[in-house]
């Protein structure tokens, strides 16, 4: 039997809204043998690193790019219900 090994990485950069920016990258590489009865996947791994790369920038000290990572993280929730056409929008 011969061992798999894969590599994911995650890189993010976000402008800190003053001509500077601030990003993190990482990246795992896992050798599974045949054996294994490790259930993860690579899209596990990517998905982890994801989380860890945006989890660390929303704690970042540059607001704009907190504010960003959180958002990418945990999106809006859609609105629902009918669009309004902007002919009938009230002003």
């Amino acid at each position: 039997m011969s061992d798999m090994q894969f590599t994911a990485q995650y890189e993010r950069k976000f402008s800190d809204g003053n001509y500077g920016s601030e990003g993190l990258s990482l990246g795992v590489t896992v050798t599974i043998s045949d054996e294994a009865e490790d259930s993860s996947t690579s899209e596990d791994y990517a998905r982890d690193l994801r989380k860890m790369v945006l989890g660390f920038l929303a704690t970042s000290q540059a607001s704009q790019v907190a504010y960003a990572a959180r958002r990418e993280l945990n999106p809006p929730l859609p609105v629902s219900g009918t669009p309004i056409e902007l002919e009938e929008a009230p002003f």
